[in-house]
């Protein structure tokens, strides 16, 4: 609400206006399915996406929530309800099947602080990057951005934090692929409860 109030709520929903209508994801080469969240049970072809009606405003569930808000999880294969609230978690087994009959070698998403600012997950199918180092001051992590060469070689460009101030008490960022802490692992383990499509 900051753009209301400093700019007047006019601008603050031409914004809205703008956001209804960007693309939800951008395919590189056929081959490389970006997004800002994840994937979705609801993601059949990638005309499932093309087919989304736009303008639009994402609803509660469904396909468009996911590829905003669904997130990847090492602690399974399949799909999860996401300790978000919303959407849902995915698996390695979940990115393999989306690749194959996607026909993609990569999936490239963001939304989810990580420690070096990019994390390679699910056999190398599945990338998360995050760019803001030292996220909201509360973390020690570095940001990064992905390039592709022309032949969709992945390298990374990785942007270290700045120092922060001696009183900050920022940490770093908490592992998205593996906890090694017992007692979260448990709490992971029985907070993330598989989901069965009906």
């Amino acid at each position: 609400m900051e753009c209301a109030v400093k700019y007047g709520i006019g601008l603050w929903w031409d914004f809205q206006t703008v956001f209804n209508r960007m693309p939800m994801v951008g395919l590189i080469s056929k081959r490389v399915l970006c997004m800002h969240g994840g994937l979705s049970p609801e993601l059949a072809s990638l005309d499932t996406i093309r087919n989304i009606v736009r303008p639009c405003e994402p609803l509660d569930r469904g396909l468009l929530i996911d590829l905003l808000w669904a997130d990847p999880t090492n602690k399974g294969e399949g799909w999860f309800h996401s300790i978000r609230g919303i959407s849902y978690m995915f698996g390695k087994a979940v990115v393999e099947q989306a690749c194959k009959s996607l026909g993609l070698d990569l999936i490239i998403r963001a939304h989810q602080v990580v420690q070096d600012g990019y994390e390679v997950m699910s056999g190398r199918r599945l990338i998360t990057v995050f760019s803001v180092p030292n996220y909201c001051a509360q973390f020690t992590n570095a940001a990064a951005v992905v390039c592709l060469s022309a032949n969709l070689e992945v390298f990374f460009q990785q942007m270290l934090p700045p120092p922060l101030p001696p009183t900050a008490k920022a940490k770093a960022a908490p592992a998205m692929a593996i906890d090694t802490v017992p007692d979260n692992a448990r709490a992971d383990k029985e907070s993330i409860k598989p989901f069965v499509k009906a």
